[in-house]
Parts: structure tokens; C-alpha cells; sequence
């Protein structure tokens, strides 16, 4: 059974150093050595959404796992943002499977009446990874596909 996942950003990791969106669209994916920062329980075939913090605040990518969870090496370097703070911590490989034009911003999040309870959405993401219980999924789901699917 595959398990659902949001991963939290931070702008060093889905912006460049002007502010401007990385690509983080279908076909972006992790390389041979970097992943991203997941929960150790997150296995191939999970499915994530990612949440990006301020200044935007809001789910846009869906990515699925590609890997078992392995310690995070240090590096350094530009490209590999957050590495030296979290070395040691569990990373995951990932590919994209889309990009949702219309993302999902924490304020609609907040008055969703399925959302608003959710512990992870309390917390105002205040972490790496939380698991999504399945309504929870079902509805940030549904709620971002009724919007706008971009799948590239």
C-alpha cells in the first residue's frame, strides 16, 4: 500500500538565488547523490506533495519516492541546499510526476473545513515530512486537480 507524504521546502530548495521557481516539474528528479529530506518510514512508490514555505506558502509539485531512505551525507556547494545542516538525516530519492498551476496556499488550507484539523496543517508545517491520512489526501487531491493539473 503506498503511503501519502507532504514534504516541506524551504526557498533554498525550490527557488534560485534571484527568488524565481526552480522547475520542479514532471521529469525533475533527484540525481545519483542528492534526494530530499523525508521520513524515515517513506518507501518507493510513496506519493508526496510538497509544501513550499514563505514567501509562497502553498502545495504545487506531486512526486513519488524512488527510493529507500538513506543518511543524508554532508556536502557542500550551492547545489545542494540545507546539506550541511542536515547531514545524517534520512533523504529519499524522488521524481516528479507534476506540477499543479494553480498550487494550494495555506490560508485555503486553514478554512477547508476537512483541512483545518489536520495536525500537520496546526503545526503551520513546522518540520520535514508528516504522513497525509487518507481524507486528508483525498481532498488536497481533489482540491488541486480541480484546479488546474499541469503536467509538465
Amino acid at each position: 500500500m503506498k503511503n501519502h507524504w507532504l514534504w516541506v521546502a524551504h526557498e533554498d530548495s525550490w527557488a534560485d538565488s534571484q527568488g524565481d521557481d526552480l522547475d520542479l516539474g514532471r521529469g525533475a528528479a533527484a540525481t545519483e547523490d542528492t534526494g530530499w529530506t523525508c521520513d524515515p518510514a517513506a518507501r518507493p512508490n510513496d506519493l508526496v506533495l510538497l509544501y513550499r514555505t514563505a514567501p509562497r506558502m502553498d502545495v504545487k509539485y506531486l512526486f513519488e519516492v524512488t527510493s529507500e531512505p538513506r543518511p543524508r551525507p554532508a556536502r557542500s556547494g550551492t547545489g545542494h541546499p540545507g546539506s550541511e545542516r542536515l547531514a545524517g538525516e534520512p533523504e529519499c530519492g524522488w521524481r516528479s510526476l507534476a506540477s499543479f498551476d494553480a498550487p494550494l496556499t495555506i490560508r485555503e488550507m486553514r478554512n477547508d473545513q476537512v483541512l483545518k484539523d489536520w495536525n500537520a496543517l496546526r503545526l503551520n508545517f513546522q518540520g520535514r515530512s508528516f504522513p497525509v491520512p487518507h481524507e486528508v489526501w483525498a481532498r488536497l487531491i481533489g482540491e488541486l486537480t480541480r484546479r488546474s493539473w499541469v503536467d509538465a
